[in-house]
């Protein structure tokens, strides 16, 4: 039996996806279009192992435009200038990598 999973679309609608997804709709997730949630709609936690806070690594140097595109939009959500993924599907991945991740 699938896993189901449960995201916030771009227009607001809550969905519950069977795991794994079609490659459409995981574009979608890898890039920041659709947001994970809980079944409530609340904002996804992932459970933390050994206690410490998880911090988000910048993709490998040869990852596919929409792994930078997420990372992008995920490392400045809590900013003060947020990225959108359109603005950020607008940059190249060197304009990403130099940006906001390796160099």
């Amino acid at each position: 039996m699938a896993e189901t999973r449960y995201y916030r679309a771009p227009g607001g609608q809550l969905l519950a996806l069977d795991w794994p997804p079609h490659e459409a709709v995981l574009a979608q997730i890898t890039r920041g279009e659709m947001r994970r949630c809980d079944e409530n709609g609340d904002p996804y936690v992932e459970p933390v192992e050994d206690g410490g806070p998880q911090e988000l690594t910048p993709p490998a140097a040869n990852a596919r435009k929409d792994e930078w595109v997420g990372y992008v939009v995920r490392v400045t959500a809590d900013t003060e200038h947020p990225v959108t993924v359109d603005e950020a599907q607008a940059m190249t991945v060197q304009d990403m990598r130099e940006r906001y991740g390796q160099q």
